[in-house]
């Protein structure tokens, strides 16, 4: 995410309040299209969507811009902007909801919706890359994108009822899957509209604008190179629209037409303004919401018809936990992501556990008597022993090291203010201060200490002398310290007992039903999920004692402490665990149906 120092003063409230009013006027979008009929004459019904958004933006430039655009050279810059790459891959976007609609005759709108809503992901994605105001978004590797994929087959599989998914679906609900992947990848390319706006807003003559930055003058370029794309969009799509025999009634143009002047103008607009009145890519992961309001509608007025809404919203979670992880961090650690992904591994693991242990075969999962919880305490217990010596071994470790670099540092620095010992040492101590490699430690080392024996050769004072002997043995004392590497035995030991007892608790249980049942496996979820993130958070703590903490000041000679980040966090925290809390609440929901009665929601 953007590192927003000043993130109070930069928009925060105001971005807000515009990314919850995009979050409820796009969640409407799916509704008009099943109203509309959009599935029957999807790109007629999208071209009338981009006429009913092309009136919105029309209005608000001749209201607010229409005196920027009367003038003969901006014309003549937005002229020369529309022929460009950019442009193009704004046309390409508007085919979205076109897309969309054509999925929803192969397989339900709520899994199109499910799909749809990856969007987000795309997006982010590329607003990283094309905009140097934002920090760059680094994917923690394959797990989360298999997460991602699990949610969408759960949500695929919720069509058909079955966990197999496309395999015993009908043949077209894999062509309707790759049709709502294709109209998310479009949906994310709105980056390009925002890029094209601010280009736009840039090239504008000073006489007519003097700060193309603010979030007015940025909006309204954005909207103008939209209209530009609408109109090349609707008359690509009623071409194919015709082309392809479609019809259409006034009725449902009637429904496009508002569709696309409140759900894709306003909500789109309200996203844009948000984005571009903060430098945090975190506001967009309000729209992480959009399906699940989306999905609230079509069930409210009768428009969904999946088969098992359990699955369907055991995928929403998983896609939104997806979403909300890849493209930024509550914390530097991996623990929370590790928390959150195993929060909901856990307790999909236990809610389909009886199902999947079935398909299996194994049918003595169920552990009579009192020695599941035996067995169960026994493991948890020297699990916990064991991880209880290792972190604060590791703790205080760390924290020694830290002590003496700072003081190893402080002494050295000042001998190189006085001239004693060659100014390049800094830099070998900065090497010792993040190095576990071995042989580069050493190489570090023995630079740090060949520059202090040239210091003890020269004519120094009893002072400096003492200073030198101290910070040697300081030295000494870090690089023994830092030259033993992880105890693989210790932590494969503490690994065996995590994993056996996370293992007992997902693929057993004690022999009880009912409000017993549910209560002993909301915990198990829990537990579980908590013995994950300590056994992560392990690794993290190991992770920290090759964190640097020295570093050289900017445009200066002075090295102080380093910060390992200077984001202000406060909207993904909040999200992270508005989206924790509604991973537990859901859980206990579908735990609930399980066991009080109802098989399935």
């Amino acid at each position: 995410m953007a590192n927003t120092a000043t993130d109070a003063k930069d928009g925060g409230a105001t971005a807000l309040a515009f990314g919850f009013a995009a979050v409820v006027a796009t969640s409407l979008a799916p509704l008009g299209i099943a109203l509309g009929g959009g599935a029957g004459s999807p790109f007629l019904f999208c071209a009338a969507m981009r006429l009913g958004t092309f009136l919105i933006y029309s209005a608000f430039l001749a209201t607010v811009f229409r005196k920027v655009l009367a003038d003969k050279d901006v014309r003549t810059i937005i002229f020369r902007r529309v022929l460009t790459w950019t442009m193009v891959f704004m046309v390409i976007q508007q085919f979205d909801f076109a897309l969309f609609a054509l999925a929803s005759r192969y397989v339900d709108i709520s899994v199109v919706v499910v799909v749809f809503g990856t969007a987000t992901v795309v997006r982010m994605f590329l607003m990283s890359r094309i905009f140097k105001r934002y920090q760059k978004i680094w994917p923690d590797g394959t797990l989360l994108l298999m997460t991602g994929l699990l949610g969408l087959w759960f949500a695929v599989a919720s069509d058909s009822g079955t966990f197999i998914g496309l395999g015993d679906s009908a043949p077209g609900t894999s062509v309707g899957v790759v049709l709502a992947i294709l109209a998310a990848v479009c949906a994310g390319f709105t980056a390009f509209g925002l890029r094209w706006g601010v280009d736009v807003a840039r090239s504008l003559p000073s006489s007519l604008v003097k700060n193309p930055d603010s979030p007015l003058i940025s909006v309204s370029c954005v909207l103008t190179g939209q209209a530009v794309a609408n109109l090349f969009g609707a008359a690509l799509q009623t071409s194919i629209g015709f082309a392809e025999g479609e019809s259409i009634s006034m009725e449902s143009v009637g429904i496009a037409v508002a569709t696309g002047a409140l759900a894709a103008s306003v909500g789109r607009t309200a996203l844009r303004v948000a984005n571009l009145t903060t430098t945090n890519l975190g506001i967009n992961s309000l729209t992480y919401a959009v399906p699940i309001i989306s999905l609230g509608w079509l069930i409210l007025f009768g428009q969904s018809d999946v088969l098992r809404y359990d699955y369907l919203t055991i995928g929403v979670v998983a896609i939104i936990i997806t979403g909300l992880l890849i493209n930024f961090e509550a914390e530097i650690r991996f623990g929370f992501k590790a928390l959150m992904l195993a929060l909901w591994g856990s307790g999909t693991i236990i809610y389909l556990r009886e199902n999947i242990l079935q398909q299996l075969s194994i049918t003595d999962w169920v552990w009579p008597g009192e020695t599941y919880l035996t067995a169960l305490a026994l493991s948890a217990t020297v699990f916990t022993l064991l991880l209880s010596f290792r972190t604060t071994r590791l703790s205080e470790r760390t924290q020694d090291e830290d002590n003496r670099i700072f003081a190893l540092f402080s002494n050295v620095d000042l001998l190189v203010r006085r001239h004693l010992i060659d100014p390049s040492v800094r830099r070998h101590l900065l090497d010792v201060d993040s190095s576990h490699d071995p042989e580069k430690l050493q190489a570090a080392y023995r630079e740090v200490l060949a520059r202090m024996s040239r210091a003890k050769s020269a004519d120094i004072d009893s002072e400096d002398e003492e200073r030198l002997v101290h910070a040697e043995t300081e030295l000494n004392a870090v690089v023994h310290s830092r030259r033993h590497g992880i105890e693989l035995g210790e932590l494969f030991a503490l690994m065996i007992f995590g994993g056996l007892t996370v293992l007992l608790s997902l693929v057993s249980r004690p022999d009880v039903a009912g409000w017993t049942a549910f209560l002993a496996e909301i915990f198990t979820a829990l537990f579980s999920s908590v013995i994950v993130f300590f056994m992560v958070h392990v690794w993290d703590l190991h992770g920290d004692r090759s964190t640097r903490i020295l570093e050289k000041l900017p445009d200066s000679e002075q090295y102080g402490v380093a910060f390992r980040d200077l984001q202000n966090r406060r909207l993904e925290q909040g999200t992270s665990i508005v989206v924790g809390l509604g991973i537990i609440i859901v859980l206990s929901a579908l735990l609930w149906y399980k066991w009080m009665g109802v098989d399935a929601l």
